[in-house]
């Protein structure tokens, strides 16, 4: 009898801490640069209209994102389910893209969650900032490099290496796919 109830009491646990392991948040940690793009949309997800930010899903690459903001007529929370399906969204656009690698949770409403090297705790991101502002304020915290508010390329002297330099910082910011980068790219190149 007592070996059954050992039985029990150790299944029992394994049981519990399997389902933890399910159901555990997974925010992200290590050093990651946020595109332009990315930037957009998190400006976006802290100011929505239409609801409070929930969760903001982030690519390691830097480059993918999926949020959720809970609308405003769930006045009791919103479905908890959701941030699943946010992971989810993010992995399979990243994949579409042909880039490997996991999504990890970003943001929790207007905290952000990722740890890097900079930052081993939660951070609040301050409310009512502009994008110029979140812009300087991820450069403090090291999720965005100092070159974000570099102009692409000198419109006053738009010669055809500053336009290649700035195709290719778009590329590496994820605005540009590969594929548009290299037609952009034969399009100046036959011009000259």
């Amino acid at each position: 009898m007592r070996e059954k109830i050992l039985t029990f009491f150790f299944s029992t646990i394994l049981l519990v801490i399997s389902i933890n392991k399910t159901y555990a948040t997974p925010y992200g940690n290590g050093d990651v640069i946020l595109s332009t793009k990315v930037i957009s949309a998190l400006y976006n997800y802290l100011n929505n209209k239409k609801g409070n930010p929930d969760w903001f899903a982030l690519h390691v690459s830097g480059k993918y994102y999926s949020y959720w903001y809970c609308p405003r007529e769930f006045t009791h929370g919103c479905e908890e389910t959701m941030r699943f399906k946010i992971i989810k969204s993010c992995e399979e656009w990243a994949n579409e893209n042909n880039v490997s690698g996991k999504c990890y949770f970003f943001a929790r409403k207007n905290y952000i969650k990722w740890k890097n090297s900079l930052n081993k705790k939660t951070i609040k991101i301050p409310k009512n900032l502009s994008k110029k502002e979140l812009e300087n304020f991820l450069l403090q915290n090291k999720f965005v490099s100092e070159n974000v508010n570099i102009p692409i390329f000198d419109t006053d002297n738009p010669d055809l290496i500053e336009k290649l330099k700035g195709l290719q910082k778009l590329l590496d910011q994820g605005a540009l796919t590969q594929k548009d980068f290299d037609k952009a790219k034969k399009k100046l190149l036959n011009k000259q």
